[in-house]
């Protein structure tokens, strides 16, 4: 969301330009993903699944959301994005490092058309397919992911990132207050501070004026 307010105005290129290369610096470290800047976003493809292994998976899963929880902290900008199956067209310097992926697509629809709130996610069809992979028949399984409902109703799977925080619950209040006169994108943040209290509880930081919208 941040990501995407920064790119509409020209003057904030250099900004936005930061910002993706403070996130991208956090999956320098990890041989089991690359990470690609693509216009406002950053592509973080996983290797063979099959090879990783579904336990390895649900830990690469893991560490990227402790990885856009400090990101968060860190810069005040939150993340949404997209989790998706594909192939992949490698980029090299013949095809001048083209990055052409089914799965980069479906990725950025689910993005737009799924996922409403600050948060990395993934539909059931998605879900469905991971399970394939792995050879999983258990309904239950969501490889670690949260699931709850974007604003139509559908059903939303997405990385758990967030942690027990004064500074980040200081934050989600903050941008309520500052998006007061916008309420499509302070709704965005209600849904992230009801996200933080039902994980947490913690119901006495919460302002009175902002009671009846959490509670």
């Amino acid at each position: 969301m941040g990501f995407s307010l920064a790119l509409e105005k020209e003057d904030q290129y250099g900004y936005l330009s930061d910002l993706l290369e403070k996130y991208q610096s956090l999956f320098y470290e990890s041989s089991e993903y690359e990470s690609v800047p693509f216009s406002d976003a950053i592509i973080i493809r996983i290797g063979d699944p099959e090879s990783i292994g579904y336990i390895k998976f649900k830990e690469i899963l893991k560490s990227i959301g402790e990885k856009q929880f400090q990101f968060i902290c860190e810069t005040k900008e939150f993340i949404r994005g997209g989790i998706a199956v594909g192939s992949k067209f490698d980029n090299t310097p013949a095809r001048n490092n083209q990055y052409v992926s089914n799965g980069l697509a479906k990725a950025v629809k689910l993005e737009s058309k799924n996922v409403d709130w600050p948060v990395i996610g993934t539909n059931y069809d998605s879900i469905s397919e991971m399970k394939k992979i792995f050879n999983i028949d258990d309904k239950e399984e969501s490889f670690g992911l949260l699931r709850g409902f974007n604003k139509n109703g559908e059903a939303l799977f997405f990385i758990n990132f967030v942690e027990e925080s004064a500074i980040y619950s200081n934050l989600i209040i903050s941008k309520i207050n500052e998006y007061n006169g916008n309420p499509t994108v302070r709704n965005k943040y209600i849904w992230l501070l009801k996200y933080y209290l039902h994980k947490y509880g913690k119901k006495e930081i919460i302002p009175s004026s902002l009671l009846e919208f959490v509670l």
